[in-house]
Order: structure tokens, then sequence, then C-alpha cells
């Protein structure tokens, strides 16, 4: 619509965060794809006033590094000119910019171009305003829910863990049942443990921050897991992706799930979690084997894990392969 409005044959918008590196390019022009974060930053660089191009030469106060790399995304785009204008919205660092192949854009269209920049700067504020109170409220949320963990879920189990630490001490050394609760003594620690880092998580991180390697955190998952219930779990990740900290969280659920269904419901002894993605998609597989006859003979639906998946805009398949159970989760990644 931008573009249209003004007759321009590029209309291109950078956004990031202010006093940040790197943000994202939105435009009407195939090559922006291509140009991604380089371009971005070259246009956020910029100085935060109108700027007009036109062939080798930057009219404006730019500094000599920014005009260079908005001369080689102008070469690399084949642009012929194209002005660049600031968005100023609170919070964000943002520039509008009108670009031409085939013919130039002149000085005197910045009096209208830079009255639509206004315009478009206003909308922005509005959408950053929305954006940042949803937010906060989703932090306050998030320490409300950690509060009442705390309270009503972590509790339980510390007092779970006491009266079976208490009871092992009443027991001699030699006797039958100490293996038993050692135990069930280390899986009620370990899910102090999970709770406690949850809650952590929840009262720190911002609802949209981004997190590192997944694979990394799926390895320590599986060998915690391991070394509660004797079933091995191998982690194989064919490429690193790395996912917003809410996807992560709802991903390690996930897996946590299906290794909890292979402990509950087989016998087997080993299990393996492959991680990769394809086309903007997490590719997940969940697979045991065969461990003997399953405990259950009815169909197996992961329903917890389906509603997950569903939730996240993803779908699940269970296979048999080569007597293996095989779940199959793929998610649009976040």
């Amino acid at each position: 619509m931008l573009r249209a409005c003004v007759g321009a044959e590029i209309c291109l918008i950078a956004i990031g965060e202010s006093g940040e590196r790197g943000g994202v390019l939105f435009g009407t022009h195939e090559a922006t794809s291509e140009c991604g974060s380089a371009a971005s930053q070259a246009l956020l660089d910029l100085p935060a006033e109108a700027l007009v191009f036109t062939g080798p030469l930057v009219h404006g106060a730019a500094t000599r590094g920014a005009a260079a790399a908005l001369a080689a995304l102008a070469a690399r785009s084949e642009l012929n000119s194209f002005v660049c204008l600031p968005l100023s919205a609170d919070g964000l660092n943002a520039r509008l910019c009108f670009a031409n192949v085939h013919r130039s854009i002149t000085s005197a269209q910045l009096a209208e171009l830079t009255r639509l920049a206004e315009q478009v700067s206003t909308v922005m504020k509005s959408i950053h305003f929305g954006a940042r109170l949803a937010l906060d409220l989703a932090r306050h949320e998030r320490r409300q829910i950690s509060r009442d963990l705390h309270d009503s879920a972590i509790q339980p189990f510390i007092g779970l863990k006491l009266g079976l630490e208490a009871l092992r001490r009443r027991l001699g050394k030699d006797d039958d049942l100490v293996k038993d609760l050692d135990c069930l003594i280390a899986i009620a620690g370990a899910g102090v443990g999970e709770l406690r880092e949850y809650v952590g998580t929840l009262k720190a991180a911002p609802a949209s921050s981004a997190v590192g390697s997944l694979a990394s955190t799926v390895r320590r998952q599986a060998k915690k897991f391991g070394a509660l219930y004797g079933i091995e779990a191998t982690v194989i990740a064919s490429n690193e992706v790395s996912i917003s900290a809410p996807m992560q969280h709802e991903v390690i659920q996930i897996i946590r799930e299906g290794l909890a269904n292979i402990r509950r419901h087989t016998a087997a002894r080993h299990a393996a979690i492959h991680l990769g993605h394809r086309r903007g998609k997490l590719l997940l597989e969940i697979s045991n084997d065969h461990g003997g006859p399953a405990r259950s003979r009815s169909r197996f639906r992961p329903r917890s894990i389906c509603e997950r998946a569903k939730e996240l805009g993803g779908q699940v398949r269970v296979k048999r392969r080569n007597g293996h159970t095989v779940i199959v989760v793929d998610l649009p990644i976040q």
C-alpha cells in the first residue's frame, strides 16, 4: 500500500530494537530475503534523517561507512535510487525506504515522503505500544504463576522428599527397601529441582527472549532421564536451531512427556531423540527400542503431546518402524 501510494517500485521497512544490533527487513522486492540482516543493519546504521541516494551519491549526512554500505545494498539490489526516512517510535530504531530500479527519486519528493513517514511512525508507535503492553502483562502473569507454583507445587514435593529421607534413616543399611527408597528420593529431588528451575525461568526470562542451543538443552534432559530411570536416551541433532524461549519450553515438555511414555508404557531400555529443521519447521522424533511386548495393546495416541503440538501450529504422527515406536512432531519455528 505504501509503495503504491507514492508510485515507487520498491518499499522497504527496517526495524530493530533501539541500542541493539541487528534487525528485520520487510519489503516488496524479492532481493529483500536475500539481503536479510546485512541490508537491515546497513539501513539502521544510517543517521536519523532523510537521505536520498542517486547513482553512487548519498545526499545527506551519512557517515562514510554507512554511505558505503548503502551503496553496496543498492548495487546488490540493482537499485537506481532510493530515499531513506527515519521512523520515530519509542524503543525502536526504524527506517522507511522507497526505491526505484528504473527511475530516480528526487529531493523534490522529500516533503511528501516525509509526511507519509510521520503517519507510518504514528501507526508503528501504536503497534509497538500494544506489543510492549502485551509483554508487560505476560511478565506479570508469569511472575504470578511462578509464585503459585512455588506455594502449591514445590512445597508438597519437598515434603515428600523429606518424608522419604526420614523413612530411609529408619531402615538398616541391609534392608531390601533401601535401594528403592534411594531411587524415589532421587526422583523427588529431581522433581523439586526442575520445578525450581522452571519457577526461576518464569520470574527472570522475558516472554519473547531468544535462547541458545536447543540440542544442548535436550541432551541435559536426556542425561538426567537416563540417570533417574536407567533408560539410555541418545540425542541426534542433524543441524542446530535456535528458537524462542517459550517455544523451547514447550519442546522440552514434549520430549519429557515422550520419554515418560516410554518409561510408563514399554519395557524399553533405549530411546532416541532426533532434532532437525527444514523449511521453517522444527522436526522432532522420539523413538524407543521394542523392549519386549508393550504394556498396552491399544492404539497409542500421546494426548498431551498432540495438544501441545496443536497449540504451536504443528502436528504429530505415531509410526511403527522396524519394531520401534516413533513419535514424529513437526512444529513451525517461532
